[in-house]
Formats: structure tokens, C-alpha cells, sequence
């Protein structure tokens, strides 16, 4: 796994945002 790090903080963003409901960041 040789991803840069923007890559990484992308991909960790988007699980995160995916996780979480939209109800909890309104």
C-alpha cells in the first residue's frame, strides 16, 4: 500500500463521512 497521504486523509474523510449520517453533521 504505497498511497500518498493526501490520498489516505481523502479516503479516510469519505469512510468517515459515510459512517457517520448526515443528520449528525446538520
Amino acid at each position: 500500500m504505497a498511497l500518498p497521504i493526501k490520498s489516505r486523509i481523502q479516503l479516510l474523510a469519505s469512510f468517515c463521512t459515510r459512517m457517520q449520517p448526515a443528520r449528525t453533521r446538520r
